[in-house]
């Protein structure tokens, strides 16, 4: 499969040596094809604040390593403080708006942190910004900040007094659709000697997207445009619809005048100009070459399932020029189901009697798939040669990769202790005495054998269930076939992929 990193462009159709066409669709309607385009740039959008560190640092919990701490304590506090320095001057010689100063705990290492409950949703184009600097006059100052999210921390910069104020900017676009905990903390580097660092407006901004769409099934997404920063709709009616699957994606928009559209899907976000930061490949370009017109739809292929994309739409027309439609998917997650359905007995081993049969089942090197034991116990005598009985085993696997591998190892229990009653009772042999051991892992041991009480046998099969496409939703039967062992049976089944 192709990088995650994707992107499709479609050229005007003005010369056929710009366009290689890939083929045909069964249709006839459209016709796909590799090509490559760069985006020309656009006035950079005005982002909006969703959320104010700065303005909600007094309602934040503030406190060194061993105790809470309140906001606007004395500057003399050896615990460590956090107070509002607006207007203070900075160690630039200028003066600054919403300014929090941190001062860590007065001792070796010491720290101070601010936890903010952030209560708006992220999306897919929210940054955190901050400059960061000392108080004019802390010329020994020296900190460690970080800033972390429900967690995980986002950042680690350490910032010496050098006269100058830095910049911060997290992309949080990872994040996209979750809420939860900010921490921002400072620590001594590593003494506390004019440790006066001061987060200058630190906040969450967001440009102006289409709305954030997310995993909502094989269901038409609606995505319309939101705010006017790009003015798409004076080239395209209504936004985009989207019917986002788990390997591909179809748009279909509306533009103003007859034109052939640029579409490009990338992982990364673009850029405030809405150009995507790195060079967009042709990995697979899929959009629909008939010539120029109104009503467009496009297919995205090869992309990667649970995947968050970003997407730029961007008509060039005559009368307004050069516009972009902007927004976001996230592609269905992969699910397959396996059922072991049945088993035939070529030979059971047993020449008197029919065979003592346990089948234990693997999926991509799993015993116990969804936590439980996948394995059918036919009992004493319970599985002959030339018989057949069902399974009806079954198991469902969330996130699987490419490829599915599926393995059964069957034992028959010769150990005679059914009629060795004496042995029984004492416990040193039995029916399965040995359930539990690591004998009967099917990935355990060898695939095949005979130690006198037992007689096993193992078959394994593999699958490729990456297709892209409409056909990314299949079933298929299987057969696990131990070929000519001492043990030897054909388990058959089927597997269903689907994406939700």
């Amino acid at each position: 499969m192709y990088s995650k990193l994707a992107a499709i462009a479609v050229l005007a159709f003005l010369a056929t040596s710009f366009v290689q066409p890939r083929f045909m669709s069964a249709s006839a309607t459209t016709e796909e094809a590799r090509v490559l385009a760069n985006l020309m740039p656009v006035p950079e959008p005005k982002p909006t604040i969703v959320y104010s560190f700065a303005d909600n640092a007094p309602s934040a919990l503030w406190s060194n390593a061993t105790e809470n701490l309140s906001f606007g304590g004395s500057q003399d506090d050896n615990r460590g403080f956090v107070r509002d320095v607006t207007g203070f001057p900075l160690e630039d010689g200028h003066t600054e708006l919403k300014v929090v100063e941190t001062h860590p705990q007065w001792i070796t290492s010491g720290s101070i942190s601010g936890k903010y409950n952030v209560t708006a949703v992220l999306e897919a184009t929210d940054v955190f910004r901050a400059k960061i600097g000392f108080l004019n006059g802390a010329r020994a100052g020296s900190v460690k900040l970080t800033v972390s999210f429900k967690g995980t921390q986002l950042i680690e910069v350490t910032k010496k007094y050098d006269g100058t104020l830095r910049d911060l900017e997290i992309d949080l676009s990872p994040y996209a659709g979750q809420s939860g905990t900010f921490l921002l903390e400072a620590f001594c580097n590593p003494e506390a000697t004019q440790d006066w660092i001061c987060w200058i407006d630190p906040r969450i901004e967001r440009l102006p997207m289409t709305a954030f769409a997310s995993d909502k099934g094989n269901s038409p997404i609606i995505v319309s445009d939101v705010g006017d920063r790009a003015a798409p709709y004076e080239a395209f009616k209504g936004g985009a619809s989207l019917n986002v699957h788990g390997t591909f994606v179809d748009f279909a928009f509306t533009t103003t005048e007859p034109l052939v559209p640029l579409v490009q899907v990338s992982t990364k976000a673009p850029d405030p100009g809405l150009v995507f930061k790195s060079k967009p490949a042709d990995s697979f370009a899929v959009p629909f070459l008939d010539g120029k017109k109104t009503d467009h739809e496009v297919r995205v292929k090869d992309l990667e399932p649970n995947t968050l994309y970003f997407y730029i739409v961007t008509a060039q027309t005559k009368e307004y020029g050069e516009k972009k439609l902007k927004g976001s998917f996230t592609t269905l997650r992969r699910h397959v189901q396996v059922k072991f359905q049945s088993i035939y007995c070529y030979d059971d081993s047993d020449d008197l009697s029919k065979g003592d049969v346990l089948l234990r089942f693997a999926i991509n090197g799993d015993p116990k798939p969804n936590g439980k034991i996948l394995e059918i116990d036919y009992g004493k005598n319970g599985l002959g040669t030339k018989e057949e009985k069902p399974v009806n085993i079954e198991a469902t696997i969330d996130d699987p990769p490419d490829q599915l591998v599926l393995k059964v190892r069957g034992w028959d229990d010769d150990s005679g202790c059914g009629l060795n009653f004496i042995s029984a009772l004492a416990g040193l042999c039995g029916h399965y005495t040995l359930a539990g051991h690591d004998f009967f892992d099917p990935t355990e041991g060898t695939d095949t054998g005979d130690d006198g009480d037992y007689q096993w046998a193992s078959a394994e099969a593999k699958y490729n269930i990456s297709a892209s496409g409409p056909p990314e939703a299949f079933t298929r039967e299987f057969q696990l076939d131990t070929g000519k062992e001492v043990l030897n049976f054909v388990v058959s089944g089927r597997f269903e992929v689907f994406y939700k």
